[in-house]
């Protein structure tokens, strides 16, 4: 082994340890089906989202600017979803209720990224997203601006065949992602969720991130 590839070599391996070690911090078992519930710490973060640009629910415009200065929750999913995003859009309403009644809470925002374009339009998502919560925010616009952020975020998606009546699924990623106030990808959650054990793990990530990454 050459000297230059030491340093590769040790920041590979501490990312490794580090992915480990959030997963195992954050096991949990939800009530009696024992379904573990993992999380992750991606360290050293991946590098900052590029610049894109999408409308939110509003109709304004949402580039990467937007994403600075705050921590942000982030889900690809779609309204006429029947299953996934519904039940992690559940979660993540209590999720955003804990945090605004705990004293220390994490200042948190929560981004849907809508992979069907083609049916949900601003109105769509204001809609559907006010059966949630309003500190939500829908994103949606040109089907590439939405392929050149999932794929910078490392979010699989398959757009949809459109059919005669109008009616289709969209295969995509469960995944909820943990952007930090540089919008930089630092964390990683899988399903099955669970409300308490992200906001432990949110708190114990967020209060860490902060004091080593500069």
């Amino acid at each position: 082994m050459t000297p230059p590839m030491l340093p590769l070599l040790r920041g590979t391996i501490l990312g490794v340890i580090a992915l480990i070690f959030g997963v195992a911090i954050a096991l949990a078992w939800r009530g009696g089906d024992r379904v573990p519930v993992e999380a992750g710490v991606l360290w050293p973060p991946a590098p900052g989202v590029p610049d894109f640009s999408l409308l939110d629910h509003t109709g304004t415009a949402f580039g990467r600017s937007r994403l600075l200065g705050s921590w942000h929750l982030v889900f690809f999913g779609y309204t006429h979803c029947p299953d996934v995003c519904p039940m992690t859009l559940g979660v993540m309403r209590e999720l955003a209720a804990r945090l605004e009644r705990a004293p220390a809470a994490v200042p948190l925002g929560f981004l849907f990224v809508s992979v069907d374009p083609a049916r949900d339009t601003p109105e769509v998502l204001r809609d559907y997203l006010a059966w949630f919560s309003p500190r939500f925010i829908g994103l949606t616009g040109p089907e590439a601006n939405i392929a050149g952020l999932a794929q910078a975020l490392g979010i699989a998606w398959v757009p949809p065949r459109q059919q005669p009546d109008g009616e289709y699924l969209v295969d995509h990623s469960a995944a909820v992602l943990l952007l930090d106030p540089e919008g930089r990808l630092v964390g990683l959650y899988q399903p099955p969720f669970s409300a308490d054990v992200l906001e432990t793990s949110l708190r114990s990530a967020t209060r860490f991130l902060s004091q080593h990454i500069r």
